[in-house]
């Protein structure tokens, strides 16, 4: 144009009013948090950012916004109640989505300290955190056994109740009776004209968790509705004017531990209890001489279901749980009580014992410990009174849940199981084994399927039990024929 030359250029422009999409996963955790994961997406300019609010009001707000770069960010929240996280997407472009989700955060454990009941109503299904620590039996001068601990973990669902006891301290005294400690500790009885030199002492109470109300000593036609228990101690002996000290048993575990025995003085000494029978008062040559009873087990002071020994006259009380330590009988001191995590809806689970005996069976995983505090430590045996911790492991919005693997040993009783969640379960059953002398019965047989059950079927287990044999009278068969 007028002798010049010119040059058309054409440059295409592209314009990105697309918002992002997402959506947020939300978990709750039981250190007091909630996770927030955005899984989001922009095929045009991409995501540039996000930003985070948490609020109660379901309503969310176009300011405010912790901006990050990362899709995952965690909100510090201990208070339990309906959250709602709002998270605002922003992509390359400037474009913005807000996009929300809400979830129930139950906050921080729940623990109990007091002895007596307690009541839990589940608000969320999941997976819980169960911990309980047995109580220590009474001593002059710290000389009472100590309590257990044990841990496992259980499924629930939401608004069942479960129910919680936690064992009462033993005391001591010279001058009067000396009850046992709530849930299970036997009595001490003092002796008359030794006030202020010979102290006896009761034992601690178990401390237990179960889906039925109650003392443990009241269960014992329910077994299946007992989840956890951890043993109390039993109670120790003093003489202040002798210098005779016999420190009680130590309780949890599989087996509780055994009291103590002097040879300077007289009377039985506690057993621990055991998973299928309370501790017996046992003396030997050298403290059953000058003893009424016979060498071996002597007087009634033995230990029972949920309950520690006590003798009627001078003695001291065996520690509570699961089955009760023996009780003492003069100047010896008792038994501590056992522990229990044989319950089949248990996983993860393992009882912590001082000084204890220790196994790797499966129901009866114990650990022995060094450990004795009086705050509730986790792994530790206890001082003082017992205690209990209910902790809600990790809450999702999503339904997809791994439904552990529930095993059913001999208990001589029909047990249920209630399924959880609809899906395909595989079951096994094994046969239990005729009886034989040097084991020459005839072993159990193997089967296996594959079956769909609907969410809340109720399935019912009979484990057979293993045959009998004897040479002087009638061989009764095992369980279920």
């Amino acid at each position: 144009v007028n002798g010049n030359c010119t040059k058309k250029v054409s440059n295409i422009f592209y314009v990105d009013n697309t918002k992002p999409t997402g959506t947020l996963v939300l978990n709750s955790k039981a250190s007091g948090g909630i996770v927030v994961t955005t899984t989001a997406s922009d095929s045009n300019s991409g995501i540039k950012e996000y930003g985070y609010l948490i609020q109660t009001d379901s309503s969310c707000p176009t300011s405010g916004y912790t901006i990050s770069k990362n899709n995952s960010y965690t909100f510090s929240v201990e208070n339990p109640g309906t959250y709602y996280v709002c998270t605002k997407i922003i992509d390359n472009a400037g474009n913005e989505n807000i996009v929300s989700n809400s979830i129930y955060h139950l906050g921080k454990p729940s623990e109990y300290s007091e002895s007596g009941e307690y009541t839990y109503v589940v608000p969320l299904s999941g997976y819980y955190k169960l911990e309980t620590w047995g109580a220590q039996g009474g001593g002059y001068n710290d000389l009472g056994g100590s309590g257990g601990y044990s841990v496992g973990t259980v499924f629930l669902e939401k608004n069942t109740k479960i129910y919680i006891n936690v064992g009462g301290e033993g005391s001591f005294s010279s001058s009067e009776t000396s009850y046992g400690g709530y849930n299970g500790g036997g009595n001490g009885y003092f002796q008359g004209s030794y006030e202020n030199k010979r102290y006896y002492s009761s034992g601690g109470g178990a401390t237990h968790i179960a889906l039925r109300s109650g003392k443990l000593s009241t269960l014992s036609n329910n077994i299946e509705d007992i989840l956890i228990v951890a043993g109390g101690g039993g109670g120790g002996y003093a003489d202040t004017s002798t210098s005779v000290n016999n420190s009680g048993g130590d309780g949890g575990g599989y087996v509780g531990n055994n009291g103590q025995q002097t040879t300077t003085g007289w009377g039985s000494f506690g057993y621990g209890g055991t998973q299928t029978a309370g501790g017996k008062p046992v003396c030997d040559s050298s403290t059953c001489s000058s003893n009424t009873g016979n060498i071996g087990q002597v007087g009634d002071a033995s230990g029972s279901f949920g309950q520690g020994g006590s003798h009627t006259v001078t003695a001291n009380g065996g520690g509570g749980g699961y089955y009760g330590g023996g009780g003492s009988v003069h100047v010896q001191s008792a038994g501590g009580g056992s522990g229990y995590i044989g319950n089949n809806l248990l996983t993860d689970k393992v009882m912590y014992c001082y000084n204890c005996t220790t196994s790797n069976v499966t129901g009866l995983k114990t650990q022995s410990t060094t450990c004795k505090n009086t705050d509730a430590v986790q792994n530790c045996a206890k001082k003082g009174g017992g205690y209990a911790k209910v902790t809600f492991l990790e809450a999702s919005d999503t339904d997809n849940r791994t439904i552990n693997s529930r095993e059913y040993n001999y208990i001589n009783k029909e047990q249920q199981f209630i399924v959880p969640l609809k899906g395909y379960y595989k079951i096994e059953a094994w046969g239990a084994q005729g009886g034989g002398y040097n084991n020459s019965g005839g072993s159990g047989g193997y089967s296996v399927g594959t079956v769909f059950l609907e969410k809340d079927t109720k399935i019912y287990i009979n484990v057979g039990g293993v045959g009998n044999f004897s040479s002087s009278e009638t061989s009764y068969g095992g369980y279920n024929g």
